[in-house]
């Protein structure tokens, strides 16, 4: 786990953009988001190293970044979670499909969950160390396009059926050291800290009215990149400008009604609508030095003032943000007290809810 730790300011700018082919090009220095759809939604068609490159977001960084005077100091680390059948570092293919030059340098992380934030941590590292005065950083994901494997077939299959190996699975929901679906080490987490399935659904609810009153106020429209979908057949195309997810109605009795996802036993309490859905989506910010926002006149929307890293035995990832937090709050030389808002961005509603009890 990576928490960062950000001091507040306020914004100058926001991203904005409409998606034309001939559309006038703005440029801010706010931060850019794809809206996050469900699986085998409408970004079903786009695989993750073109979500924040080939669909306009990481061009709208360009349009940011053509006021640097040398290339060289544009570095782009960013995420991807599931490297499935991409090609060579998806990140640098994002940069070349959007634009940027060849010289543009390049980084792909790999860290599961933790990829985006360790992405802007590195980036804000490289910029400490004098390797860059600008930096990109962001992430993409496109569940619906990992492939299925066939691990067997290139030594060759000799008898028998072949099995087709889930790549969301294997790749991304699964411990790999026990072969164990995260769904499960949810309800480890449930049990080690007491917390019952009441408690899951009633912060899942809480969770998703913020975000359908975050949606349905438009606090985030300006910071949402919007994206075309051509309609096929002469069918007309598709502005895709909003989250999926918070336009769907809520049926709260629905959600505390559903059978846990995990467990079967009669002891469950992980289910399908108090744990995250699988997605796609993608986002992006850039992070500049303070003597180059001096020198460009820029207003931050926030100074990142340290971070922290913290592991433990994998099975046990979920309350790794409890050992995580205190460092980056010291890193930051910040006091619990002074935080406005803690996010804890995880995978189950057992998560937040059990690193609040641990952090108190």
């Amino acid at each position: 786990m990576s928490p960062l730790v950000g001091g507040k300011l306020d914004p100058k700018e926001r991203i904005w953009k409409e998606i034309k082919n001939k559309a006038e090009k703005n440029a801010g220095n706010g931060p850019l988001l794809l809206s996050h759809e469900q699986i085998q939604g409408f970004w079903d068609h786009l695989d993750g190293a073109r979500m924040d490159g080939f669909d306009e977001m990481a061009r709208l960084t360009m349009r940011f970044l053509e006021r640097l005077e040398e290339e060289r100091f544009v570095h782009g680390p960013r995420h991807q979670r599931l490297l499935h059948h991409l090609g060579q570092n998806p990140a640098r293919q994002c940069a070349i499909n959007a634009g940027l030059g060849d010289s543009t340098v390049c980084t792909t992380v790999n860290k599961v969950c933790a990829s985006g934030t360790k992405a802007i941590i590195l980036g804000a590292q490289t910029i400490m160390t004098g390797n860059a005065s600008v930096v990109v950083a962001g992430g993409t994901e496109s569940m619906s396009n990992v492939p299925h494997y066939l691990p067997t077939l290139r030594k060759g299959s000799k008898f028998g059926n072949d099995t087709l190996v889930d790549g969301v699975l294997k790749d991304g929901l699964q411990d790999a050291y026990s072969a164990q679906h995260m769904g499960l080490q949810g309800e480890e987490c449930a049990s080690d800290h007491s917390i019952s399935r009441e408690d899951q659904d009633a912060y899942a609810i809480r969770s998703i009215q913020k975000a359908q009153q975050a949606s349905k106020s438009g606090v985030f429209d300006k910071e949402i990149c919007p994206v075309e979908i051509p309609g096929g057949k002469g069918k007309p195309s598709t502005i895709v400008d909003k989250d999926e997810k918070p336009q769907m109605p809520l049926n709260e009795e629905k959600l505390k009604s559903m059978r846990p996802a995990f467990k079967t036993d009669g002891s469950g309490t992980v289910t399908a609508p108090n744990a995250s859905p699988l997605s796609d989506g993608a986002a992006a910010l850039v992070l500049v030095s303070e003597s180059y926002m001096r020198s460009n006149n820029l207003k931050p929307l926030a100074k990142i003032l340290g971070w922290g890293d913290a592991e433990q035995k994998p099975s046990k990832f979920t309350t790794a943000p409890a050992l995580a937090i205190p460092k980056a709050l010291e890193h930051a030389r910040v006091s619990k007290e002074d935080v406005d808002v803690f996010e804890v961005n995880e995978a189950f509603s057992v998560v937040a809810l059990a690193n609040m009890k641990l952090l108190g």
